[in-house]
């Protein structure tokens, strides 16, 4: 499992950081840990992302909701009838959820590979960064401070380059989710990270480091990358209490 926000100190207070690791395999494989709208694809064409609409969110909204309060109380999830669920939450596609208290990170969880339908992947997610081991367990008297944000993401596709120039200009800031691979190591910063991280080479010395790799890795002549977008949205202090 990996975690967006690399090492964070234990607690609900800890500082936000900007990462998140996974080593080994391929990114269609294994858990990662962490838009509003479709954001253009690395071929120029549109992301495959569901452009879920506004009923669509507000379900997955209620259902990671309603995961955290029952999750806090018993340790349980929540019992879903799967026919009540609308036809296309019930296709598979790959998500983060993360969680905030008070503009800090909570905890953030996600996965690059869509295995299982996205309305099963939200409540997993939620329920996991309720979880998340660089802080105590979260409890209920945070809901009310907190906001979740549900991530989905488009398949990660391979980017293409000849050299590391040519890496630095195809990459595109605030649009790209990328995904770096090197030998057995690996770490993806989603989309948003490019807000703190604005520089393209900054940006992936910056996930070399967190995949515990010297920070010019990504030059190296097997080095992987992959690129992938987001759609993102959430709110704050839904059915807290």
């Amino acid at each position: 499992m990996a975690f967006c926000g690399g090492a964070v100190p234990r607690g609900p207070e800890a500082e936000e950081k900007t990462e998140e690791t996974e080593p080994d395999a391929s990114p269609q494989q294994e858990t990662e840990i962490a838009s509003e709208g479709t954001a253009e694809a690395p071929s120029g064409g549109l992301a495959h992302l569901p452009n879920l609409t506004a009923e669509e969110k507000r379900f997955l909204l209620d259902l990671a909701w309603a995961t955290l309060r029952r999750f806090v109380q018993d340790g349980r999830l929540p019992v879903v009838d799967s026919k009540a669920v609308p036809p296309r939450l019930r296709e598979p596609w790959a998500c983060f959820v993360t969680l905030r208290r008070r503009g800090a990170l909570r905890g953030c969880i996600g996965t690059l590979t869509a295995d299982q339908p996205l309305y099963l992947a939200v409540m997993e997610n939620a329920r996991n960064a309720a979880r998340d081991p660089r802080f105590l367990p979260l409890e209920d008297w945070e809901l009310a401070d907190l906001t979740v944000e549900i991530s989905v993401l488009s398949p990660p596709q391979p980017l293409e380059y000849s050299s590391p120039e040519e890496l630095l200009q195809k990459l595109r800031p605030g649009v790209d989710g990328v995904i770096f691979q090197w030998r057995g190591a690996r770490a993806t910063f989603l989309p948003q990270v490019w807000e703190e991280l604005p520089d393209p080479e900054e940006f992936l010395d910056r996930l070399c480091q967190k995949a515990g790799l010297p920070s010019k890795t990504w030059r190296q002549p097997d080095a992987k990358i992959w690129v992938y977008q987001v759609e993102k949205f959430g709110e704050v202090a839904h059915g807290a209490g």
